[in-house]
Parts: C-alpha cells; structure tokens; sequence
C-alpha cells in the first residue's frame, strides 16, 4: 500500500515466530477479499490478486469469491504471473513518537498461494527499506523499487538479490542520492529482451538490456511534470502500438508539479498536462486510461486531455468509501476493480453503482480480532470520520474509549451507543482527543465495553 501502511500486532508476533522460508496457509474460500484497507490490484493472467491490511486474496471469478493468504500481512508493492507471485510485505513503526515506513522482505508463491516464502534481503528490511513495487518478468526474474535500498534483481525466484544502478559508475548505494531512491517500475514484455522501466525521486530511466545500460529523464530535460515517479505503466492499443504513462509528481524543484506523463515513443518525448493530478495506479480498457487518484477513480478516452470522475457508490446501501482516494485500479474482462481505504470495489463496466466489498467481523476467522477500526493510518486532513466496526448477538449498549501505549485515556468515550443484535456497528469517530484536538501521530488501542459485560479490544494508527 502507498501511503496506507500501519503497524499490527498480528504481524509482529508471526515475523518473531515464524522461520524466514516457512509457508504459510490460507483461509477458507471466502466471498471477500481478507481485508477492507486494499492496497495492490493486479491479473497474473490467471486470476485477480488484492492486498490488503489483513493479508492477500486470490480470485479465479473476477471477484465472485476469494482465497485469502498471509493473515495480518500488509505489503506495499506487488506483481506476479501465472501463479508466480512477489509480495513486498511492509509495515509502519514508531520511532521517537513518529511513523515511518518500514520493509519485511518479499513474500513470494511459485504454485498460487499453496506455499510461501520470505526472502529478507537487506535492501527491503528496515526502517525505509522497503519495495514500494514489483515487477515480475516470466523467466523468473523479479525487480523491486526500493527507498534507501535502491533498485534491486533477482534472478532466481529471490533466492539472491543484486542492487542494479542506473548510473554505471555507481557501486554502492548513497541514501542522498536521488537517483538510489526507487518508487516505480514496469516490465514491457513485446520487446525482446523486455524493456526494464524504474522510476525514482530523479525521474524516469528505461534499460533494454537487463539492466546493464539506462536511459534517464527528468523535468529538466524532457519536459515531465515532475521528477518524483511513483507509477509506471504500459498501455498496449490495439494497433500494436503502446504507449508508457507514469505519475510524474514534485521532487524538488518548485517549477515541477503533480501530474500524468506520458511517452508515444519510447521516451524520445515526453507529453504532460498543465493540470494539477496526484495519481497512485493506472490501468487500461483499450485506448481508455483509468486513474487511480488522490481526488477518486478518473478514466480519461483522450489520453489525458481531460478525464471524468467515476463516482464510486455502494448498491446496497447508497454509500461512498469514507476517504475519496483511491490507491489501486484494475480493467479486466468488463469489470473495474478499485482499490480503497474502506473495502473493494467492484462493477460490471456498465453498471450504474458498485459492490463495495466489506469484511464483517461476525464472519472473520475464529482467530481474528472481532472489531476493527478503519481507515487506519487514520488523518483527519484526509478522513472526515473513521469507524469502530463490531457486531453483537443480542441488543446491547457499548462504551469505547481510546488509550494510548500506555494506557492512559487519552479521549473522550463513547459511552452507552445502543446496539441492535445480529447486525454490524459502525459507530464514527473523529480522531480527537479530550480537548477535541487531533491526536499525536501513533498506534492507539481502543476497548468496547458493552453493558453485559462482555469486552472487546482492537487497535487503530494515527498518521497526520
């Protein structure tokens, strides 16, 4: 997830218990995806992988039901083919009372999700060591974009790993160096060998022979809007020509700005847009692009002349997600899938309205926590309102209140909301303290105390 990384308990114990090669099992066949916080979207050419907060899901029926993997695992990049999958497993960790992104290695399957894997290369653990995306190229050969790790290969299923520079002078990777810092990549399989696209905080670089020589592009001398490229991705049309976008956002220089580029040929020249337009994940229906973005999911049929906002609405209930953003999008075979903060989307491409598909925490696993609070990292400049989501058996009132890691109350409780029995809650909260401040950046714990007696506890971030 791009900015929807936070950290669990969940993944803390399973990393401190479970051997770095061990596989791991999957949950019974569910009809939603593991999670409600979607992160990557992507078709292996088989079926329709999603990540989430809770894990990865596997869909063989364009969504219709799910085969959940890798409980209580969040990720932040992810790519695959045929069943050959690369999973960049991350989490958020607190240091000195801030968040910061942090990287566990790679979670890979070579059979669907049977068994798994994790590789810990030293460019994807730690405190800002982690791949923010993946490419997986069908002979096995895996590359992921690391920030403070830089780009890095494998040739062997992540057996071993290598760092690639794009500038081959270079031997060893400088933090302060722009061009060490790797955000994006793509993988254009119609060349022969495949054309090798990276993104980083210095623009765009391109290699045709594996990785041995680049090309490089910035602001300054092509014309992109900006140098800081966090997504990459090819457009094939149906004449057989192909078109490269990549969202080229502000790095450094306050003459660049937030938006889509794009190269027709190769990247001999570069198109971009006047306009303002912060974009996570494209994808593609033909010549049709469609945009993951900051302000919602935008399709543009002019090749980012102008694009129109698709509103995102629930068919049952009438509702949109709680947060606008969203952070991934996938076209395949007449359905749109997109990716947000407060569950998965999906719609026959032309439906009017969508399934939003939320995970109820009367249908959990017996293991699994029986609440959850969510968006989470919550921000109140992003978020309006989160949710404590839970359900009860019988009617009932409920009191929660907030702690911090130390236990203190830290705001206001939500004292005796009426609970009506077989039915999920969500009870809005707006992310203040006793003060009716915004709370500190952080990990909060929250307790439901319902008037039976009966308790529950969950847990929720915090990230301005």
């Amino acid at each position: 997830m791009k900015e929807n990384l936070h950290v669990t308990l969940l993944l803390i114990l399973f990393l401190a218990g479970a051997a770095a090669s061990s596989p791991v099992g999957s949950f019974e066949l569910s009809p939603k995806p593991a999670g409600n916080e979607i992160g990557d979207i992507i078709f292996d050419g088989e079926g329709i992988w999603v990540t989430s907060d809770n894990g990865i899901s596997y869909s063989l029926d364009l969504g219709a039901s799910w085969e959940n993997f890798l409980p209580g695992i969040e990720s932040s990049g992810l790519s695959g083919h045929r069943g050959f999958v690369v999973l960049a497993a991350s989490h958020e960790e607190a240091y000195e009372g801030e968040l910061y992104p942090a990287g566990d290695g790679f979670f890979i399957t070579t059979d669907a999700g049977v068994n798994w894997r994790n590789c810990t290369p030293e460019q994807a653990v730690g405190i800002g060591k982690l791949a923010y995306d993946v490419g997986v190229e069908e002979d096995s050969t895996i590359w992921a974009a690391c920030f403070y790790g830089g780009l890095i290969k494998s040739e062997d299923k992540g057996e071993s790993w290598v760092n690639v520079f794009v500038d081959t002078a270079d031997t060893e990777i400088n933090y302060n160096d722009l061009t060490h810092r790797f955000f994006a990549t793509a993988i254009d399989t119609s060349t022969e060998p495949n054309t090798i696209w990276a993104g980083t905080a210095a623009g765009i670089f391109k290699s045709t022979d594996g990785g041995w020589e680049w090309l490089g592009w910035n602001h300054e001398s092509s014309g992109i809007s900006g140098n800081f490229i966090v997504a990459l991705a090819i457009q094939y049309l149906p004449d057989r020509s192909k078109v490269v976008w990549a969202s080229t956002r502000q790095a450094v220089s306050e003459s660049e700005w937030d938006c889509v580029s794009y190269t027709t040929d190769g990247g001999e020249s570069w198109h971009t847009f006047d306009y303002n337009m912060t974009v996570w994940n494209f994808s593609f229906q033909d010549s049709i692009v469609y945009a993951a973005t900051t302000g919602g999911l935008c399709v543009s049929g002019d090749f980012g002349e102008t694009w129109d906002t698709l509103e995102i609405v629930d068919c049952g209930t009438g509702e949109p997600p709680t947060d606008p953003e969203v952070v991934s999008v996938l076209y395949q075979d007449g359905k749109i899938f997109a990716g947000t903060s407060s569950g998965l989307a999906i719609k026959d491409i032309d439906a009017p309205c969508w399934d939003i598909l939320l995970v109820s925490p009367s249908t959990l696993p017996p293991n699994a926590p029986k609440t959850y609070f969510f968006p989470s990292p919550f921000s109140q400049e992003k978020h309006s309102r989160g949710y404590f989501v839970f359900s009860s058996t019988e009617p009932d009132n409920a009191t929660i209140t907030v702690f911090n890691f130390a236990m203190e109350e830290v705001a206001r409780p939500i004292v005796n909301y009426p609970i009506p029995a077989g039915e999920d809650v969500r009870i809005p909260w707006d992310g203040t303290d006793t003060d009716e401040e915004t709370l500190a950046n952080g990990i909060y714990f929250y307790r439901i105390e319902f008037s039976s007696g009966r308790r529950l506890w969950g847990k929720l971030a915090i990230l301005k």
